[in-house]
């Protein structure tokens, strides 16, 4: 395995789920190993409390979505 991306999620990254201690352990794992781990939102909350970091609630909750033009090359873009 070259790297693990943990993304976003609607559950809580400190909720103390079966799924969620088992998602711990494996990034506990990885970092031993010295594995590329990249969080988006969820994956990083959980990355910071298996590193010993605090997370906690922030209300209100806020989701987004974007419609995105991928035909585009990034030499267009800019």
């Amino acid at each position: 395995m070259q790297a693990i991306c943990v993304t976003g999620s609607k559950h809580d990254a400190y909720a103390k789920d079966e799924w969620n201690l088992k998602l711990q352990e494996l990034l506990r794992t990885a970092f031993d190993r010295q594995q590329r781990i990249l969080g988006i939102c969820f994956g990083c909350q959980t990355m910071a409390i298996v590193l010993g970091g605090r997370v906690g609630e922030s209300l209100p909750v806020l989701f987004a979505s974007r419609m995105l033009d991928t035909t585009h090359t990034a030499a267009q873009l800019v």
